[in-house]
């Protein structure tokens, strides 16, 4: 709890912000801050993250991984933001 007020985060993991999981998480949030808490919503689609390293790259070269890591984060970095198919 913050400042002795319970804490609520919620986390929406469509990538389409205003559609039904994203209404259906504000109106959660709101009931949970007219009911005192602090709140936090996340949209998980706008964090950009390079994604699971395998634990496979353990048993490889110390060179062959770090070009595994390299091509991994260069093609996550690189991937164009993908419109949902009703943000048309």
């Amino acid at each position: 709890m913050i400042d002795n007020k319970p804490f609520a985060m919620f986390f929406n993991a469509s990538p389409r912000k205003g559609w039904n999981t994203y209404k259906m998480l504000e109106a959660a949030k709101a009931g949970a801050e007219e009911a005192g808490a602090i709140t936090e919503l996340v949209n998980l689609y706008d964090i950009k993250f390079p994604g699971c390293e395998s634990p496979l790259s353990l048993t490889m070269s110390s060179e062959k991984a770090l070009s595994i890591r390299r091509a991994n984060r260069a093609r996550s970095g690189n991937r164009p933001d993908r419109p949902s198919p009703r943000e048309s």
